[in-house]
């Protein structure tokens, strides 16, 4: 039988090697550029990229947590906060989330699934970041269900970062500021991700982005939730293609050092 002294180390020693084990689960996830990070003043942690996305896991107490927070960073969106509420008051007929703020429409089933299914306990957004508290065992991690957390978590910032405009409407059709043709009621459209304005997909595609006047962004959205940019463009020679939203700073040809302006003579 161990002392019991000898026992609790080598507790400490198996629970630190299936967080460290745990951690290197969620860097295979985050992808290449995902790394450790054990700041002096933040939990430990992991930070990447997540379908794009810059994602923070950190758990507080270390090897000992006994819950993970995720942070995933989005462009805009609404605050909203979302709980599990109590058995008591499910069978007395409120609804299993609760709610503070408005989160966006049709995601009431990935919250839902996100706090009964995965374990998390509070969901919430605002201030450019999309946060998650989940239930965490130090003797039984399990990486996986953070991943699946995050691509839910995912979901939700698609909605977040949809954008609702006022319909661009020319007797009561919406009109495609690129061709000024109607498009049809269910028709696929693209929406400018900073303006809101519609377009038909190609036509965004093809006019190189936004052209409201102030605008100009390069991104939209489809209907389907796809991002979309500028298509590539090809000269009649059939000359390989170039972006429309390639910088022209960064594309310029390199004409070599500024020359050096001659010397002005000495005066005497």
């Amino acid at each position: 039988m161990l002392h019991p002294v000898t026992d609790r180390r080598l507790h400490r020693i198996e629970r630190e090697a299936r967080f460290e084990a745990a951690r290197g689960a969620l860097l295979a996830l985050l992808g290449p550029g995902a790394r450790r990070d054990d700041g002096w003043f933040r939990a430990p942690g992991v930070v990447g990229r997540h379908k794009g996305r810059d994602v923070e896991v950190r758990f507080p107490g270390g090897a000992a947590a006994r819950v993970v927070r995720t942070r995933t960073r989005i462009r805009t969106g609404g605050a909203f906060q979302a709980w599990p509420r109590s058995p008591l008051l499910v069978r007395l007929g409120f609804a299993y989330v609760g709610l503070r703020g408005a989160p966006p429409e049709g995601t009431a089933f990935v919250l839902e699934r996100l706090l009964r299914d995965l374990g998390a306990r509070r969901v919430d957004a605002g201030e450019g970041a999309l946060r998650a508290e989940l239930a965490w065992s130090p003797d039984a991690p399990d990486p996986e269900r953070v991943g699946r957390a995050l691509d839910r978590l995912d979901r939700l910032a698609l909605a977040l970062e949809e954008v609702h405009a006022p319909l661009v409407e020319s007797g009561g059709a919406l009109v495609c500021p690129f061709c000024r043709d109607g498009i049809a009621d269910g028709a696929p459209l693209a929406r400018c991700e900073r303006c809101g304005t519609p377009y038909h997909p190609t036509c965004f595609e093809e006019g190189g982005g936004c052209g409201v006047l102030g605008c100009a962004h390069r991104a939209a959205r489809s209907t389907s939730g796809r991002l979309m940019g500028p298509r590539a463009r090809r000269d009649p020679k059939g000359t390989p293609a170039t972006r429309v939203d390639d910088d022209p700073v960064d594309s310029a040809p390199d004409e070599g050092p500024e020359p050096t302006p001659a010397a002005l003579p000495e005066e005497t």
